[in-house]
């Protein structure tokens, strides 16, 4: 576990914190939810550079490969698969903001302050 306690500053840890119970999160439940949001943002932040890392052949490379290793998946064995083929060159890339975007909307959904009121996209 990656630990930075006290070099980074309290602002913005105590920010998200805040905005957590304002939502009506309990203490407990508070810091385990920042934890599970950073630890997600890091995570990708991480993936994310070393994708970067690599030279720009290298990136068109792993988008190829995904785009001909499932082209030749049989629709029969894997339907899924075979419907999808032609978008699975995408998975080469950042899901940063589709995984941040499900995370928000997981926590405006859980929100002890939302109950009783419609959560929606815009929410989050």
């Amino acid at each position: 576990m990656i630990s930075d306690v006290g070099r980074c500053g309290w602002g913005s840890r105590g920010a998200w914190i805040g905005l957590l119970l304002s939502a009506g999160f309990e203490p407990a439940r508070a810091v385990r939810l920042y934890l599970a949001f950073i630890d997600t943002v890091l995570g990708h932040a991480a993936m994310d550079a070393a994708a970067l890392a690599l030279a720009a052949h290298q990136r068109e490379a792993d988008r190829q490969a995904w785009a001909e290793v499932y082209r030749a998946v049989r629709p029969e064995t894997y339907p899924a698969l075979a419907t999808v083929h032609d978008e699975l060159h995408t998975m080469a890339d950042s899901s940063f903001e589709d995984a941040v975007d499900l995370l928000l909307a997981a926590l405006a959904a859980r929100a002890p302050a939302a109950a009783g009121r419609a959560v929606t996209p815009s929410d989050a």
